[in-house]
């Protein structure tokens, strides 16, 4: 398959996923530099988001679009398991439909708990935030969605190791990668190994071969487009 016949649109597509894989952490991390108050919680984070308005309002939307860019890599490393890791791939991609479509728009709680302060008062706030957390409708939502996000990647990581395309030491990094942000003792050192951590999936894409990228555009793409059945 020589370059010529490759589609742009499919050139442009896989580059689209790497440069997600890369800035997804990058962006999280940025947005966690912005954070006014980046390791409070509760209350007190919701005053310094109240207090800080700009800050916080980038903050947040960086955080939300460095999780929505996990959505279109992990489904992109689905796609590229065609062999062995296929069965691990369908779930990753399960995992993502719940998890990674979702976790981008929970971030938009922050807006709403910053707006009630604004509207009312702190305590009017943690009021809210209390009752929407207990219910179990909310429940439901929010925690498939935390857990299959945090899985989403690792496993798709995985299935590319089964199929030859990542190397072994990525798959026994996976898990603890993705648990890492959780677990750190300091926030710029939780979100700096998520970033490096992105970082490598990317240069790992890159380094997938074309071929499974392509998976046989080259020769569609001169092929006469069949007509559609009467």
């Amino acid at each position: 398959m020589t370059d010529p016949e490759i589609p742009s649109a499919l050139r442009a597509r896989r580059l689209a996923v790497i440069s997600a894989a890369a800035l997804s952490g990058l962006l999280v991390l940025v947005s966690m530099v912005l954070d006014p108050a980046p390791d409070a919680d509760g209350t007190e984070m919701v005053a310094g988001y109240a207090e800080h308005l700009t800050r916080s309002g980038l903050h947040t939307n960086l955080i939300h679009y460095g999780f929505a860019l996990l959505a279109p890599v992990v489904y992109a490393m689905v796609a590229l398991v065609r062999g062995r890791g296929a069965w691990l791939a369908n779930i990753a991609g399960v995992l993502a439909i719940v998890g990674l479509s979702t976790l981008p728009g929970l971030v938009l709680l922050d807006f709403t708990s910053v707006a009630t302060v604004l509207a009312t008062d702190l305590e009017t706030s943690a009021l809210v935030d209390a009752e929407l957390e207990a219910l179990p409708y909310f429940i439901a939502v929010i925690i498939p969605a935390f857990l299959t996000s945090v899985l989403a990647l690792p496993l798709a990581v995985v299935a590319l190791w089964r199929a030859g395309l990542f190397p072994g030491f990525m798959a026994l990094l996976a898990l603890p990668a993705a648990v890492a942000p959780n677990v750190m003792p300091t926030w710029w050192l939780a979100f700096g190994t998520n970033a490096v951590w992105m970082l490598a999936v990317a240069y790992f894409l890159a380094r997938v071969p074309e071929q499974h990228w392509y998976a046989g555009a080259a020769g569609r793409a001169h092929a006469p487009t069949d007509p559609v059945p009467a």
